[in-house]
């Protein structure tokens, strides 16, 4: 869409907090919002997915940082319980420690919920 145009509509004030709130979040505009909506209504499945697919892709790279970081401390929390662990009935349990994990790995796209 090369030549934008702007419009005026009447619409629920609830629905336009809706609005208001879903740009917030995903880090657009209004106008991106409704553009979507509408693109979507329409049948044009082009629209600016792209922007929500980059989005979507930052937000699973910072959760996969996010799991990392997670799974490094448990990590240092097993090695310090294993180091005070204290053999019972003679016999030693020891947990074999686990490859580390250097680099966050993407779910394949049917596991994302």
């Amino acid at each position: 869409m090369s030549n934008k145009v702007s419009i005026t509509a009447r619409i629920p004030e609830e629905m336009l907090e809706q609005v208001e709130l879903h740009a917030q979040v995903a880090g657009k505009t209004k106008t991106d919002i409704l553009t979507d909506a509408l693109a979507k209504y329409l049948g044009d499945v082009s629209g600016t997915n792209t922007d929500a697919i980059s989005n979507l892709e930052q937000q699973i790279q910072h959760l996969n940082q996010y799991l990392l970081l997670r799974l490094t401390a448990l990590e240092a929390k097993v090695a310090a319980l294993e180091q005070n662990e204290q053999p019972s009935h003679g016999t030693q349990h020891q947990i074999e420690p686990t490859k580390r994990v250097t680099q966050p790995r993407l779910l394949p796209g049917s596991q994302i919920v």
